[in-house]
């Protein structure tokens, strides 16, 4: 695991996560500090949203998101199919427990019990059946821009230009009870 500094989902000088190996092994990471531990019910998270990247030779990889707890983990079942070079979104939804398989625990541990005690959040190459651990495959896979989320859309950030002054003139006619006029000036074309 690396982060090459660059090359991440807003270009150069995005950093991103890389998973690399170079013989096939086990393939996957988890975060098990304190960032994605807590509550996911009372804090309303309703979606993991990610970003992947094949970033080397085309790989077969099926990945899956993982969370829970070391006593009760499940595992999404919907595999995630990264792009060769290229950027793509992947969103495991939770509000569908139907989704979601019980990869560790005793059985009688509920979904929704994994999202109140969540202290592991995995990512992982993995093909059916399902089971406790990922399945071996050798790439390079980048991670990126990785949100706990309740699901509603936000406005993105927009890059920010220098804007040039806009002369605004005085109304008229002045007084006035019905429409007025105002005056603009740009400095150059562009909505104002």
């Amino acid at each position: 695991v690396s982060n090459p500094g660059t090359g991440g989902l807003f270009g150069a000088g995005d950093g991103y996560l890389l998973l690399s190996n170079s013989f096939p092994g086990n393939y996957g990471t988890a975060n098990a500090g304190p960032d994605y531990a807590g509550d996911w019910l009372a804090a309303g998270i309703t979606q993991v949203r990610v970003y992947l990247n094949d970033v080397g030779t085309n790989e077969p990889f099926e990945i899956h998101c993982v969370i829970g707890n070391d006593a009760n983990f499940w595992q999404y079942k919907i595999g995630f199919l990264p792009p060769e070079h290229a950027w793509s979104e992947f969103v495991a939804d939770l509000n569908d427990a139907g989704n979601w398989v019980q990869i560790r625990g005793t059985g009688t541990e509920t979904f929704a019990q994994a999202l109140q005690f969540a202290d592991h959040l995995h990512f992982r190459h993995d093909l059916a059946p399902y089971i406790s651990g990922p399945d071996a495959i050798s790439g390079d896979l980048g991670i990126d821009h990785l949100l706990l989320t309740n699901g509603i859309v936000g406005v993105a950030d927009r890059p920010r230009g220098v804007g040039r002054p806009v002369a605004l003139a005085a109304p008229y006619p002045n007084p006035a009870r019905g429409p007025v006029t105002f005056p603009i000036e740009a400095f150059d074309a562009g909505p104002v």
